[in-house]
């Protein structure tokens, strides 16, 4: 069964990106009895003189609804979110359905209102949407076999009556973790590789290649994560410029993480080393 274009090279995208960051966060989830999953979390930026930002926010199945979940959300910034979610895809398996709607709380500036529908079955993985208000319509679709899978992903701003992004990739997934994945993007201007693959149960690496037909340039990152036991992994990343990163996670109970990032650039030393921390309760 292929995936959904976005998550086309997802294991890579999670080496690569995921638990590496520069700001201090705090994160707590809690379930009630009745199933409903309130939620609070907070972002220092690494800037001195960044605002804190925040949200929080409930989530729960709505009853009499055929399997809907809401997911309310209040930010800092004055912006209410909601999230309608259906996975029973009305009784036709593999659809699901979803609604956003932002609204400001102090002025109409900033509201938004989209929708999207999302089917996967075994050959295919479609997934359309539009967003209300900035009238663009996105559309993508995967056709898969045996671990091979194409794709296409399009957008259409019809304020501008034109395309606002196609892309097309190609990749090969063996089921797990090892995925080698090949896309024209931002227009069919870049071209970029990734590759991730287990080499056994402790150890995954990934690396991914970007190039530029527009000024012939290129970026070389790779990473690797390694579980030095059962709550605890560390992961390491550096590109073709110099940056390096590292990332320590630990569970120090079940249900609490704790993540410690940094990085620096080894071609230029005299660069302040950025720090992050994360802390989330479950």
């Amino acid at each position: 069964m292929p995936a959904l274009y976005s998550d086309i090279g997802k294991t890579a995208k999670k080496i690569l990106s995921d638990d590496f960051f520069s700001e201090t966060k705090v994160t707590v989830k809690s379930k009630s009895k009745s199933g409903v999953t309130y939620s609070f979390g907070a972002t220092q930026p690494a800037a001195a003189d960044a605002p804190i930002s925040g949200d929080i926010g409930l989530k729960l199945k709505l009853p009499h609804s055929k399997g809907t979940t809401a997911n309310l959300k209040l930010l800092t910034a004055s912006v209410a979110t909601l999230e309608l979610t259906n996975d029973a895809g009305l009784g036709l398996p593999g659809l699901k359905l979803v609604a956003n709607l932002k609204a400001p709380v102090a002025s109409a500036a900033g509201a938004g209102a989209a929708a999207r529908v999302e089917y996967v079955h075994d050959v295919v993985a479609l997934k359309g949407g539009v967003d209300a208000l900035k009238r663009v319509l996105d559309a993508s679709a995967v056709a898969g076999y045996k671990g091979v899978s194409v794709g296409a992903d399009v957008a259409f701003d019809a304020k501008k009556n034109a395309l606002a992004k196609y892309e097309f990739c190609a990749a090969f997934s063996d089921g797990g973790e090892a995925e080698s994945v090949v896309a024209l993007i931002d227009k069919l201007d870049k071209i970029k590789a990734s590759y991730s693959h287990k080499l056994s149960a402790t150890f995954s690496v990934a690396a991914s290649i970007l190039y530029s037909r527009k000024d012939a340039s290129k970026l070389l990152t790779m990473a690797a994560k390694i579980a030095v036991d059962n709550t605890t992994t560390v992961k390491a990343r550096i590109d073709s410029t110099g940056a390096l990163a590292a990332a320590y996670i630990h569970d120090v109970s079940p249900g609490t993480t704790i993540v410690l990032s940094a990085a620096t650039n080894v071609a230029a030393p005299q660069k302040v080393m950025k720090v992050g921390l994360s802390l989330a309760i479950e």
